[in-house]
């Protein structure tokens, strides 16, 4: 046992929806009103419990380093979600809760800070998918952000603007950092990032890739002629010679190895393809997108 927690008095909801005594429109108000009492100290109990639990993982996982498991918590938003819609709750009101619960059970497993490299919408981004209780700094200083992900690669995770093009070239070339995840993944009109740390990728075959391809010279054409892959969007930044290209991974490919093996013929010399990172789908793909 985690630890003691009282539910609430009244009977489990029924299959119409209803929950007999709150649903009793003829219950007088202090009675529901107590009934309300009931149910906030269950929830907090309850999380309370739930904090227990994740300490209690913790511990066993002390050896590893900054763990975000994009995949598992996508997942679990996605039952969360399903469940919610059967019991009339709003699915938006799920997400936002779990997510801020889901934040602070890692930030509980390791602690973190998250650096945020771009415009002061980056950081409603990171508030929108983090909650509000995580470190976090806005910078538009690239090398300075790199350099505290390179001092500290178990305690930072970087937050990128999409829209910036000069991070891409860089990060490419940085030792163990990729990213594990765009956020936030329900957007609802705010900006999204790609989230960047040293943690170990979450193989799923539901997930993209994101890769910078130099080919000087060569247009989009003669690209996707030799690369023979679904490619979700691409564009280039003239002044490098360099392509950043988003691709459907639909085989989990481990490396970018795995993935150029699927190629029909090896790029030629002068190209370089650079591996940016590899991040499940909040929102799965429907049969033949």
């Amino acid at each position: 046992m985690l630890g003691n927690f009282a539910l609430p008095r009244q009977s489990p909801m029924t299959d119409t929806g209803d929950w007999p005594g709150i649903t009793d429109r003829q219950q007088p108000l202090a009675v529901l009103r107590a009934e309300i009492d009931d149910i906030d100290t269950a929830i907090l109990a309850l999380i309370a419990r739930r904090m227990v639990a994740v300490r209690t993982v913790a511990e066993q996982k002390i050896q590893q380093g900054l763990v975000f498991r994009a995949r598992r918590e996508i997942e679990k938003i996605r039952t969360l979600e399903a469940i919610a819609q059967r019991q009339n709750i709003p699915s938006a009101m799920a997400f936002d809760l779990w997510r801020i619960i889901m934040s602070q059970a890692l930030y509980q497993q390791r602690p973190f800070r998250l650096i945020c490299l771009g415009s002061s919408s980056l950081a409603e981004v990171a508030l929108a998918h983090f909650g509000r209780d995580i470190p976090l700094t806005l910078t538009t200083d690239l090398d300075w952000t790199l350099a505290q992900q390179r001092a500290a690669p178990t305690e930072v995770m970087c937050l990128f603007d999409k829209q910036r093009s000069d991070w891409w070239h860089r990060v490419v070339e940085a030792a163990n950092l990729s990213i594990i995840a765009e956020v936030p993944w329900r957007n609802d009109g705010i900006p999204t990032g790609y989230l960047l740390a040293q943690c170990p990728v979450d193989l799923d075959a539901d997930a993209e890739i994101l890769c910078t391809l130099y080919a000087p010279d060569v247009d989009w054409l003669t690209i996707a002629e030799v690369l023979k892959l679904p490619v979700l969007n691409q564009r280039q930044d003239a002044d490098s010679g360099r392509w950043l290209i988003r691709l459907i991974d639909t085989a989990a490919y481990a490396s970018p190895e795995a993935m150029l093996a699927q190629i029909n013929h090896p790029l030629p010399s002068s190209w370089s393809l650079g591996w940016l990172g590899r991040f499940p789908r909040f929102h799965r793909r429907q049969p033949g997108a």
